[in-house]
């Protein structure tokens, strides 16, 4: 695989036919629809990210169809640090190097700097406002990768830079019912964010990952992510770019703790909403969300076929194990934490939720197995 960069554009060019086709992170086979990733946000020629960056940018977007590569030229030679990192995710290291390019040293990065600088990658929903009402003096940009059925009503009340970015994500893969299969990679979501770091010096992304997504597998079945964390969380570190998920020992109950009544009353989450951002209440995402707000719908319907997780078999069952925890941080997940932000995450936390305690991790770790 080829890839060459020009302007907003960053394309490749397949080397064999088994580059056109592959497995995304869910293992769903999925097709190259088009050899080009479109970014509507253009950059000075100055403010290009690191030549790193752009490999990871191609490495994110294009995963599925790197696995059967012999060789990869990425748009600028790369460093051995990023050699490293495609041995981890079991690439070919037959690549474009430049041996003295620098590297990032990620033990003492920020040595450095004076301070971290942290995006949020913005995504509109309950766990973008949670992650930004917790910590708003945290961040120096919120960048939201633009949906034309996810838009922000204009007076919603940020008091950062709000950098709305287009791509084409859409088009890049189908899958087996030639449908449009959307970004491959969970991380796929911070390209733009990564597409702008260097114009905003970003050494940190903060994302919105919960409970439910990086310890049970979207609700499913525990699995233990501090013991053995996502590769690309240590991908991101080895380049420099620390991963930062605040929300990652909560459930979707827990996260909506964080958020005021007074928001919540106005909060936009609709997928079809119109101009004025206003919620259709009859859709999928609707539902959930009114849901998990307590609001009066019909509920039985609703749980029984639309939604898995133990926010929502809480609110079906009542059980008392689930009680005792779905409301409350699992503290395994500060491990996953950068360390010199845990003791200020934790102190901010309990301002909202408690601390599920050492001797009731065990209800957590059994979700899903029992």
């Amino acid at each position: 695989m080829r890839f060459f960069i020009e302007d907003n554009y960053i394309t490749c060019l397949p080397d064999k036919p088994s580059e056109n086709s592959g497995y995304d992170s869910q293992n769903n086979f999925v097709k190259l629809n088009t050899h080009t990733l479109h970014f509507n946000h253009i950059l000075a020629e100055n403010q290009l990210p690191h030549a790193d960056i752009i490999a990871l940018i191609c490495l994110i977007v294009f995963y599925p169809f790197l696995k059967t590569s012999h060789k990869i030229t990425f748009p600028f030679n790369i460093s051995n640090q990023f050699v490293n990192i495609l041995a981890k995710h079991k690439l070919t290291t037959n690549v474009n190097i430049d041996h003295k390019l620098f590297t990032y040293n990620h033990n003492h990065n920020y040595s450095l700097q004076s301070k971290r600088v942290i995006a949020l990658s913005w995504g509109g929903g309950l766990d973008s406002w949670a992650v930004y009402r917790l910590q708003p003096e945290l961040y120096t940009v919120l960048i939201h990768e633009e949906q034309e059925e996810s838009p922000l009503p204009e007076n919603d009340p940020l008091s950062l830079p709000l950098v709305k970015v287009s791509t084409n994500n859409r088009q890049i893969a189908s899958n087996n019912d030639e449908k449009d299969a959307g970004w491959t990679t969970w991380v796929s979501v911070l390209v733009t964010t990564l597409w702008l770091s260097q114009e905003y010096n970003i050494n940190t992304v903060a994302l919105g990952g919960n409970l439910g997504s990086l310890f049970l597998q979207d609700g499913k079945q525990y699995y233990p992510a501090h013991v053995k964390p996502n590769l690309w969380f240590e991908t991101f570190r080895l380049l420099g770019m620390e991963l930062y998920l605040p929300l990652g020992g909560l459930t979707d109950l827990g996260v909506i703790k964080i958020i005021s009544n007074d928001f919540l009353s106005k909060f936009k989450y609709c997928w079809r909403s119109n101009q004025l951002g206003e919620n259709c209440h009859q859709c999928l995402k609707c539902l959930r969300k009114e849901v998990l707000l307590g609001k009066d719908i019909d509920q039985g319907e609703v749980l029984k076929h639309a939604f898995t997780g133990p926010s929502f078999e809480y609110l079906k069952t009542r059980n008392e194990n689930l009680a005792q925890w779905v409301e409350k941080y699992y503290q395994p997940a500060f491990i996953l934490i950068p360390s010199d932000m845990r003791n200020q995450l934790q102190r901010v936390l309990l301002n909202y939720v408690e601390l599920l305690p050492k001797n009731l991790e065990f209800l957590v770790e059994h979700y899903g197995w029992i």
